[in-house]
């Protein structure tokens, strides 16, 4: 595992993620889950030239420093939810 404070010059992005996309149907459908409640997400058009629909970020390089993700979606908004529930 490397450190991740380095004598870079330049500062380093570094995506966080565990490598896979979710849908803002599914991100919904998990917090609602999580919050046993049954929100319905507002959809508008999106008329933006170019606009991506779906996205994921690269996480090789937080995986080169941390590790693979322990943590999948699911699980870690049930840990949002109940820290913030303290």
């Amino acid at each position: 595992m490397k450190n991740l404070i380095s004598e870079r010059e330049t500062p380093r992005v570094i995506n966080v993620g565990t490598g896979v996309n979710y849908s803002l149907n599914e991100l919904v459908e998990v917090i609602n889950s999580s919050l046993g409640t049954d929100i319905k997400p507002t959809y508008k058009d999106v008329r933006i030239p170019g606009y991506v629909d779906a996205t994921l970020a690269d996480c090789a390089l937080i995986h080169e420093y941390l590790g693979e993700a322990k943590v999948d979606l699911r699980e870690g908004v049930k840990m949002v939810i109940a820290a913030l529930n303290k």
